[in-house]
Order: structure tokens, then C-alpha cells, then sequence
């Protein structure tokens, strides 16, 4: 087993913590949608902090010149409509499936009725296509523990010039406040 290959293992507060490498997009998961079905539902799951392969991530200083363009505000209205259109597929998928981290907390949970307040950016634009990745963050989730804030996270790409959403990601994202 070479270097790149080997989980890596770090010590948290909370214990050890494996990694797991590459994407995992589950397709099992959602409430009465069989696998041909889930293909066609117009949104993949990706599970819990796996990296997002479709999604152009900068870094801060390229996000806060992008966040005020217009077209990346179109996209992220879109994103949000969307969002609303497709909440009661969204609301049937086992979030337990996509925990990797405090499953015990999340089987049961169910998202409310509505989505809520959504917050939004723009994370990135890929330069030689113009597609631009865009971020949604929707209702906490519950945890283990108060110190760590666990959200619902929705993804996607958009073209500004056909105006179309491609890429539709849902997944679970959170962090540590210490």
C-alpha cells in the first residue's frame, strides 16, 4: 500500500477519524425511487464531507470578487427555485444513508415541510467553460454533540449562457465550532 492509497488518520477530540478517499455518490437512499428511477430524479447523493467532483471550489479571494456578479445571482435564484420545486424529493431521502458521522442522531430526522431559509453562494466559475458552481445551504441536521453544526447542502452548476442548472448535488456538510 503506497502513501496516496492509505486512509489517512488523524486524532480529533471525539476520536479517530478515517477518511474515506474519492466520491460516493449513493444511489440507494431515497424513499421509493429505485436505482433507474434515482438516475432520472435530476439530483445526485453524495454522502456525508466526500469531495464533489462536478464543482469548481476557489479559494476566498477569487469567491468574494464573484459573489456580487450578476450572472452567479441568477444562477443561485435558480439554484433556490429549483431547491423549492424539488423539496418534497429532497425531504424523502434517507439522510441516514448519507451520514457517515452521527447516524444515530440523523435516522428518524425528517426535514421540515418547507426548506426554509436557504443561504447561498457562488464558490467558484470555471473559466473555460463559464460554468459557475453554486451553494446552498439549507436546515441543520442534528448531532451528537452542540459544538459540531451539521447542515443539508445542495449543489450545482449553472450556464449562464443556456441559463440551464446541471450537476444537482445533495449532501451533508459540517464543521466544529471550538
Amino acid at each position: 500500500m503506497n502513501e496516496l492509497s492509505r486512509p489517512s488518520r488523524r486524532r480529533c477530540r471525539v476520536g479517530w477519524i478515517r477518511p474515506l478517499l474519492g466520491i460516493v455518490v449513493l444511489s440507494a437512499g431515497v424513499a421509493g425511487l429505485t436505482p433507474a428511477a434515482f438516475a432520472e430524479s435530476g439530483f445526485a447523493l453524495v454522502a456525508e464531507m466526500q469531495p464533489l467532483e462536478s464543482i469548481v471550489a476557489q479559494p476566498r479571494r477569487v469567491r468574494e470578487a464573484l459573489k456580487d456578479d450578476p450572472e452567479g445571482q441568477r444562477g443561485l435564484a435558480r439554484l433556490e427555485a429549483w431547491t423549492h420545486a424539488e423539496w418534497s424529493r429532497i425531504r424523502g431521502v434517507d439522510l441516514a444513508s448519507l451520514s457517515r458521522f452521527h447516524v444515530e442522531q440523523t435516522v428518524g430526522f425528517e426535514l421540515p415541510a418547507e426548506p426554509g431559509e436557504l443561504t447561498g453562494r457562488v464558490i467558484g466559475r470555471d473559466e473555460s467553460t463559464g460554468r459557475w458552481s453554486l451553494e446552498l445551504r439549507g436546515p441543520r441536521l442534528p448531532a451528537r454533540y452542540d459544538i459540531v453544526h451539521r447542515y443539508l447542502y445542495l449543489y450545482a452548476s449553472f450556464d449562464s449562457a443556456t441559463g440551464q442548472l446541471d450537476d444537482q448535488t445533495v449532501t451533508i456538510r459540517g464543521w466544529v465550532l471550538e
